[in-house]
């Protein structure tokens, strides 16, 4: 196990975009806060993963700062493919995310920008 204290949460941010790559909506939806979870049922977080317009190809760890020991923002780089309106085919793009992360308990959950 590494001794590096933002091994924790860099694991769980890489594993939870493992799981959205894979559209494995069951078990990326343990990776919400409690909260969120509480206010969204799994079957309409499931829906809104199979709803996505793109194909989440990789995402990889970049940073990520934290305000307090238990809120932090965690920065990734994705690549995915997309349609892009007029311009036929699929295309290939990059771009970064920052996502918030909260601790509870000694664990890290994601915490979406906003509810639908």
């Amino acid at each position: 196990m590494s001794s590096d204290p933002r091994a924790p949460l860099e694991r769980r941010a890489t594993d939870r975009w493992k799981l959205l790559i894979a559209r494995d909506a069951a078990r990326a939806y343990t990776y919400l806060t409690p909260g969120y979870r509480a206010g969204q049922a799994e079957g309409e977080y499931s829906k809104w993963l199979a709803s996505r317009q793109i194909e989440w190809r990789s995402a990889a760890y970049v940073d990520h700062t934290c305000d307090s020991p238990d809120v932090c923002k965690v920065a990734l780089s994705l690549a995915v493919e997309t349609t892009v309106p007029g311009i036929p085919g699929k295309h290939n793009v990059t771009g970064g995310v920052v996502e918030s992360w909260l601790k509870f308990d000694g664990v890290w959950y994601h915490l979406p920008a906003n509810k639908r």
